[in-house]
């Protein structure tokens, strides 16, 4: 398990979290996902024939990155927030899910938007849903 701490939020990936899956981002969903907004189709294309898979490190990289605005969201309510995310092979989170009793909540959506503006590198499209809890303190 990697754990990385901002000022006030601890972001913990938990094992397994890169997974093989395909690049295809979700129909909204129950739970929280909401698809990706950049195509009409549901899909993001993996255009680059040299984007790799993304590794924990990378992954982990843009995660504590967005500590400092995740921090912003526990000014609305403390707890675990339950997310999970799948990043996109164009590196834009491709959806977002918070997990009960969060989701839907002004503190989820404020995670989730959060969530919904990173970007990850370039990758091959392989690297499955990450489901780690934000820890807002």
């Amino acid at each position: 398990m990697l754990e990385a701490r901002g000022a006030g939020v601890g972001l913990v990936v938990l094992a397994g979290a890169l997974a093989m899956l395909s690049c295809a981002a979700s129909e909204a969903a129950p739970g929280g996902r909401t698809k990706h907004p950049s195509t009409a189709s549901g899909k993001v294309p993996c255009t680059r024939a040299d984007a790799g898979k993304l590794n924990k490190g990378e992954v982990t990289a843009v995660l504590m990155g967005a500590g400092p605005d995740l921090d912003r969201c526990s000014e609305l309510d403390v707890g675990i927030v339950a997310s999970e995310i799948e990043i996109a092979c164009d590196g834009s989170v491709a959806w977002v899910a918070v997990k009960p009793p969060y989701g839907g909540e002004p503190v989820g959506e404020c995670v989730a938007g959060v969530l919904r503006g990173l970007r990850f590198p370039v990758n091959d499209g392989r690297t499955g849903p990450i489901t780690y809890p934000v820890h807002l303190k």
